[in-house]
């Protein structure tokens, strides 16, 4: 609750059973009280059905409204949700540089954010109240959060550092609980909950699976079901209503304007359209949804349940889902209310009716297959970031696919019992797709018709690939992926793979020497178009580091002020060439003077 100088705006009143706290005033004794409150002058009344925790949309909530742009959450924000140890190669907090699948997993929720942010405003309204976090924080002569200024960057970095948490494990455990026993249950826990003090937050979603996140207040019954007083930050300052029916077992909401006007369209719906999660399963930090590295036995660090995660700013596409769980064909509708289905999903909760991305998780040694089909129908995008899909399995690479933003066509993705996983674009569906391994990213351009495989990584890190493009004479590229080349750094190499007779280097961050290795013992190399050196440069499919910081992890070449390909190299002095033949095992240690590898600046970060 409030701090002791913001007390006189409402009280919680704590008593053994529940209360119903009927006097809380907004502002001044005069004043309209909010819809289900009457005014402060009036005395509380107990009974054993209702409860209210005081908090209210001003001064408890934001005064501006949830915002849809681009996310700011870097390097910082995961060692806060993940722990330096998971998500930073060496485990070391000064100067972290980040696991490439650390890097793409923020990269997806940055773009997510695109499509609003409310449940993080959710979460650290309901922290403000309980004194978990302080406004002060934010600034030092604000009262409440009503107070707090919209474009204050930390303030707005802090939201959005909550709102990933929706992403995490237990999250979507405790929402999935509440999610499938349908809204008459959910009330009753919730009312529970609220009397023995837990905080919750309030999961919604419309029948096209979009999700928004709101906070209740207080809990009333009636004689159709429940009435639940919400903090709704899609509409700053205005208490609302949600209906439950107890007869149907369904929900209503129709957000109102501070002059009791209907704002848009009403929503509901039944069983797996409603969710609740406790305040308390998001303490940090936590295991990432994705892994990092390879250790010493093949086993990956992070991730200890499959994750599928996929992305889809803002009015960018028409996704249609559906996903065979053990070979069972299963809706989204089923997912979302199958009580005893071991595959939790649900929609990402922005707050934007027009966002489509959702998450997946479940435990790889209970189900042994998984596939998920993704029919891409691009529309007009006001977000310039493409949807991105990846999946993660504990013990095999990470794989992700950016779709065309012009291009309709179908994304299959599936786990298998051996822990491999494919991903299978037909019709020209994704444009990019991305492995990683441990310490080393490979980005492929394909074309339209392309499978990857990877097996799970062996006892030495390495991964057995294979990219087939369906069409044609069916050309097979084949290679090896190992979780390391260069040792303590991340490797990245960017490859034309829409002409699989003859794949192309389109960019690398390792020095030309070491990447010729690479492909030669990967097995790349018999696929590589000949003599021809990666342009060191961007390219036009590439987005660039945005972040506006230098990577000081290891050194760096001066920019150039037009980007012109690398000359090829010229004959060295025998020294050198004995050098370089020394440079034996590419998961070596490099040496820090005569082997410095490319910037990843400008690098895309998928």
């Amino acid at each position: 609750m409030r701090s002791s100088k913001q007390k006189w705006r409402a009280v919680r009143f704590v008593a053994i059973g529940v209360l119903l706290l009927g006097a809380t005033s907004c502002a001044s004794d005069d004043e309209s009280a909010p819809m289900g409150e009457a005014s402060a002058s009036a005395s509380p009344q107990a009974t054993e059905i209702s409860v209210n925790t005081g908090f209210l949309s001003d001064p408890d909530g934001f005064s501006f409204a949830n915002a849809k742009q681009s996310g700011s959450l870097e390097t910082e924000s995961l060692i806060t949700l993940f722990g330096p140890e998971t998500v930073c190669i060496g485990g070391k907090i000064s100067d972290c540089q980040l696991f490439p699948s650390a890097v793409q997993w923020l990269d997806q929720v940055n773009s997510a954010l695109t499509a609003g942010r409310c449940e993080g405003m959710a979460v650290l309204s309901q922290q403000f109240f309980q004194n978990i976090a302080s406004v002060q924080k934010f600034n030092d002569s604000a009262p409440f959060a009503y107070a707090l200024n919209e474009k204050n960057a930390d303030l707005q970095r802090s939201i959005e550092q909550l709102w990933a948490t929706q992403l995490l494990s237990s999250a979507q455990e405790a929402a999935a609980k509440s999610r499938r026993a349908g809204p008459v249950a959910i009330a009753e826990m919730l009312q529970s909950a609220l009397v023995d003090g837990a905080i919750y937050t309030m999961g919604l979603y419309d029948e096209t699976g979009a999700g928004h996140t709101v906070t209740p207040a207080s809990i009333v019954e009636v004689d159709s079901g429940w009435e639940i007083s919400l903090y709704d930050n899609n509409v700053p300052g205005v208490q609302q209503l949600l209906n439950v029916s107890s007869p149907d077992n369904t929900w209503a909401y129709q957000p109102i304007d501070a002059a009791g006007a209907s704002i848009g369209s009403a929503i509901g719906g039944g069983v797996g359209s409603l969710d609740i999660t406790p305040l308390a399963v998001r303490a940090l930090p936590q295991t990432p949804p994705f892994s990092t590295s390879v250790s010493a036995t093949g086993v990956n660090t992070g991730s200890v349940r499959a994750h599928v995660l996929v992305t889809a700013p803002a009015r960018t596409t028409n996704l249609l889902v559906s996903a065979e769980v053990e070979g069972e064909t299963k809706t989204v509708k089923q997912l979302t209310s199958d009580g005893d289905s071991p595959v939790i999903y649900t929609p990402l909760r922005t707050g934007d009716s027009a966002a489509s991305g959702f998450t997946a998780q479940w435990d790889p040694g209970e189900v042994d297959q998984v596939s998920w089909n993704l029919n891409h129908q691009p529309e007009n995008a006001e977000s310039k970031d493409p949807v991105k899909a990846s999946l993660d399995i504990p013990g095999a690479p990470r794989v992700q696919a950016e779709l065309s933003r012009d291009q309709s066509g179908d994304l299959q993705f599936n786990t298998t019992a051996s822990r491999a996983v494919s991903m299978r674009s037909t019709g020209g569906a994704a444009t990019h797709i991305t492995l990683t391994n441990g310490l080393v990213t490979i980005r492929f351009v394909v074309g339209p018709d392309v499978t990857l495989t990877a097996e799970p990584a062996d006892q030495g890190g390495e991964s057995q690939v294979t990219v087939t493009n369906e069409k044609g004479e069916g050309a097979v590229a084949d290679f090896t992926l190992p979780s390391a080349i260069m040792l303590g750094s991340a490797s990245q190499i960017e490859i034309d793979a829409s002409d699989l007779t003859l794949l192309k280097v389109l960019k690398s961050t390792l020095k030309s020497s070491r990447l010729k290795k690479f492909l030669s013992s990967s097995g790349l190399g018999a696929n590589i178009e000949k003599d021809e050196t990666p342009a060191q440069t961007q390219s036009p499919t590439q987005k660039p580091d945005d972040s506006g910081e230098t990577d000081t992890s290891k050194p760096t070449k001066k920019p150039k002020p037009e980007p012109k390909p690398e000359p090829k190299p010229e004959p060295k002095p025998d020294p050198e060439e004995a050098d370089e033949e020394a440079d034996e095992d590419p998961g070596g240690e490099a040496d820090p003077k005569g082997d410095e590898e490319e910037s990843m600046d400008n690098f895309p970060s998928s």
